[in-house]
């Protein structure tokens, strides 16, 4: 079945992404601390066309096995490290890539990361543009400035198939 419904009457995405076909979503997370320094997360993403003759940008068929090896303030107090592996299946492709993150809280309310990972496929809601075998290096702060603001910002360097993108976002958040 195809999906040609708006999800409201101002729906701009519809237009641009087109229709959705017929798929099945799976996502599975499995979470273990070990002490409280050690972590490991094992997880599953898979999209399943229908039909796999309806593949088209933003419509893939797509299974995704990942594991992450986590530490907290191990080897040093207020570092945590992550270290992510996974492993795309798709009908043409198979790909294996690993992915880091570290993790620096100066106090309670500020911390710092930054990090590469990898997508077979990345979409980007600004352009509304699907690229494809994207590495992405990012760094991101978090800071609470009271009980009530937090700021967040993140910026993002992203190269692949279709060329070299930086990204920045910023966003004040307030909880009321």
């Amino acid at each position: 079945s195809i999906e040609r419904q708006f999800t409201s009457e101002l729906d701009p995405f519809y237009a641009v992404v087109g229709p959705s076909y017929a798929y099945h979503q799976f996502d599975l997370l499995l979470s273990k601390l070990f002490g409280s320094n050690f972590g490991v997360d094992v997880g599953f993403d898979g999209r399943f066309l229908h039909d796999s003759d309806d593949e088209a940008p933003f419509n893939r068929q797509y299974a995704r096995p990942w594991v992450t090896l986590s530490t907290y303030d191990w080897p040093w107090e207020s570092l945590d490290f992550s270290l992510t592996g996974d492993y795309w299946f798709t009908e043409d492709d198979e790909m294996a890539s690993l992915g880091f993150e570290v993790t620096w809280r100066h106090t309670a309310d500020f911390r710092l990361s930054g990090g590469v990972y990898y997508s077979l496929y990345k979409y980007d809601l600004f352009t509304v543009e699907e690229r494809e075998d994207a590495t992405t290096f990012f760094l991101r702060s978090r800071w609470r400035i009271d009980e009530n603001f937090r700021l967040d910002g993140r910026y993002e360097f992203e190269t692949g198939d279709e060329g070299d993108f930086n990204t920045v976002w910023v966003g004040l958040t307030w909880s009321f």
